[in-house]
Order: C-alpha cells, then sequence, then structure tokens
C-alpha cells in the first residue's frame, strides 16, 4: 500500500498508533485490530490503517468522509480480507475510484460505547462466566444466532452465560480482552477497552430480559478493568440500538463494510 500523491505519508508502527489515537474507536480497539501500518492525510484529519492479524487482513479508514475519501482515492490500497470507512466515505469517491478500488458495498454499522457502570438489572446473580463450556456455548448460538454460528477463536474469548432456573443455558455473549491472554486475569493495555459480542438469547426465553441482564452485570465487570467497553450493531438494527442506549452506550462512530470483488 503505497500513497500516490496530495503529500500523504506512510507511518511507523509507533507514528500510527499516535496519528491513530485521536480517534476514540482506536484508543478503545488497541489490541483489537494489530497495526501493521498507517498512512494518513494532511494535518492528521484522516488516516488509514493496515491490521493484521492471525486469521484476517482489515482496513480501516477514519476521519470525516471529505477528509477520508480523498484519501482512500490516492491511496493503492492492499489486498485485504474487509474495509471498513467512515460512513458516508465511499458516496465521495468518483465512479474510476471505485473501480479502482475493487470494492462493494457491504453493510452499515455503528461502534458504541460507553465509560459508565449501567443501572443494575434483576438476575445479574445468574450471570456467570463459562469457561470450559464452548459446546454449550455453540449450542445457544447455533438456536439463537446462526447467522454469526461458531468461530476459530472462539476460545481465546471470554464467555458469559444465563442459566435458566433448571440450569439450562439460555443466553450467552463473548467479552474480548485486549492483551495476553484471555478471561479474569487478562492484562488490559492501557487505554484500551472491552468488546462485547456475540449476545445470544435462545428464542424461547426472548423478551424477558436476558440480553439486558448478561449486558448490564458483565459491562460493570469489565469497566472495574478497563475504562471503555464497546460493541458494535447493524445500523439497521434499532431493538439493539434502544437496548443498549438505555444501558448508556451511545453511537461513537458510524461505518460502511466494504468487500473485495
Amino acid at each position: 500500500m503505497r500513497p500516490r500523491s496530495d503529500g500523504l505519508s506512510t507511518t511507523t508502527t509507533a507514528s500510527g498508533e499516535e496519528l491513530l489515537g485521536r480517534w476514540p474507536f482506536w484508543r478503545a480497539n488497541r489490541g483489537h485490530y494489530p497495526l501493521a501500518e498507517a498512512w494518513g492525510a494532511p494535518g492528521g484529519r484522516a488516516a488509514l490503517a493496515l491490521c493484521v492479524g492471525e486469521r484476517r487482513r482489515l482496513l480501516v479508514g477514519l476521519g470525516t468522509p471529505e477528509h477520508l475519501a480523498p484519501l482512500v482515492a490516492a491511496t493503492e490500497l492492499p489486498a485485504v480480507d474487509h474495509v471498513i470507512l467512515t460512513r458516508g466515505t465511499w458516496g465521495r469517491l468518483t465512479a474510476p475510484e471505485r473501480q479502482r478500488t475493487a470494492l462493494t458495498l457491504a453493510r452499515d454499522w455503528d461502534w458504541m460505547s460507553t465509560d459508565r457502570p449501567p443501572a443494575a438489572q434483576p438476575g445479574e446473580d445468574r450471570v456467570g462466566p463459562l469457561p470450559g463450556r464452548l459446546d454449550d456455548v455453540h449450542a445457544v448460538l447455533a438456536r439463537a444466532y446462526p447467522e454469526r454460528g461458531a468461530r476459530p477463536g472462539d476460545a481465546e474469548l471470554d464467555w458469559w452465560g444465563y442459566p435458566a432456573p433448571d440450569g439450562t443455558l439460555t443466553g450467552v455473549l463473548a467479552a474480548e480482552v485486549p492483551g495476553p491472554g484471555a478471561g479474569e486475569g487478562a492484562v488490559v493495555p492501557a487505554g484500551a477497552g472491552v468488546h462485547l459480542s456475540a449476545v445470544a438469547v435462545d428464542p424461547a426465553h426472548r423478551r424477558g430480559g436476558v440480553a439486558r441482564t448478561m449486558v448490564a452485570a458483565v459491562t460493570r465487570r469489565a469497566l472495574e478493568r478497563a475504562p471503555v467497553v464497546h460493541l458494535g450493531i447493524w445500523a439497521d438494527h434499532d431493538g439493539a440500538r434502544r437496548l443498549y442506549a438505555s444501558l448508556g452506550f451511545a453511537v461513537g462512530q458510524e461505518f460502511e463494510g466494504l468487500d473485495p470483488r
């Protein structure tokens, strides 16, 4: 990935972290997106970050659309598995510029975060960690969230669950703790946040407050170890937005996803 013109600059990893650190999204995701290289627009008003993990290559674009679009247009994009850009950037590119990227729009999503413990919810005492119960977690996901399903990195996540009175697992969620290790003893890098994902409730137990209770309990625990807790939702998922907003989460970044053609 090489800048072509317009004074764009390639940075080292250290200076890239400094460049990207102006955006709360990047600060919270330190460790979640392993930075390989970064490219900045003049004045640092927009940046592209190439993140290379064990399982995928991701390109992240941050900054206002009016500053990020010229950066995307003037840069030779690398081969990646997925791209996320500030929403509205794609619409500012010309047809030839879009064609040159070899990308196509996928789905919009919103990044939400909170730094305040949510109000206690009924039944939080039943929410607990699920060490060694990945098969049970995947069984709940198969019923409640089949489009997410089982993933190769699930064993590295910190899973929590909500059992029914008979002990049957009815809800699960994952907490990704950045840094070495996983679970309660993991060390969170300075400034990084805990990422929540895979919130799923068995269809037979929905509309009973299970998701709300799990998210509230795990968020409160996570904020004892990290300055922020964050998650992503599809932009058109109004139900999820209302749930998280009622627990103190707010939208901090709007993204559009793009995939290689």
